[in-house]
């Protein structure tokens, strides 16, 4: 595994990993909460990395894998936009998850602010064996939002989840797995830089 060539690169990626982790505490405290202020906190937590992001890697030694690093981390950005935008619609309109439910997404923002930090260490380190924990924990999420989903599908043949929960939840689920998926693909640019 080669070292990020580009100290600032190497140090911004990780800030901007822990800036997203923090976005995603206020995401499951304003889905546990129903408080719409709390969302709108990670909304403009998440606009403040926007900007920065507008600015990100354009000096890298090595502008393709950069590149292609900053398109990922862009797309991460999109989904928890995204996912923002669904904890806003599921208060709006006052929408119950069942308890299984919840746990569910707050397991799996829980991995994916794992995943997170641990790809901040990533670019600071280089360490292989975390490059490998990235890799196999994010195909462990895709593969637990596969059978949360096959899972909630039986919750809705029985009656248990309503239309409009059923939709915002798939959402969040496929939202979740592209972030997860993301988050590998930059692990595996970054073994490029």
């Amino acid at each position: 595994m080669h070292e990020l060539t580009h100290p600032v690169l190497r140090e911004e990626l990780k800030q901007i990993c822990s800036h997203i982790e923090e976005v995603l505490r206020h995401v499951v405290e304003a889905l546990n909460t129903g408080k719409a202020p709390i969302a709108e906190l990670a909304n403009n937590q998440l606009g403040n990395l926007e900007s920065y992001l507008e600015k990100w890697a354009g000096d890298s030694e090595n502008k393709e894998s950069a590149a292609i690093i900053q398109t990922q981390i862009k797309e991460i950005y999109e989904g928890i936009k995204c996912l923002i935008e669904q904890v806003f619609n599921k208060i709006d309109k006052k929408i119950a998850f069942s308890e299984k439910a919840m746990q569910e997404i707050e397991y799996l923002i829980g991995n994916v602010k794992y995943l997170l930090r641990c790809l901040g260490d990533v670019a600071i380190t280089g360490n292989p064996t975390l490059v490998k924990y990235i890799i196999e924990t994010g195909a462990s999420l895709a593969d637990s939002i596969d059978k949360f989903s096959r899972e909630h599908n039986e919750r809705i043949s029985n009656g248990v989840c309503t239309s409009e929960a059923r939709l915002i939840y798939q959402e969040i689920m496929g939202l979740l797995k592209g972030i997860v998926q993301r988050i590998s693909t930059v692990v595996h640019w970054l073994n490029r830089i």
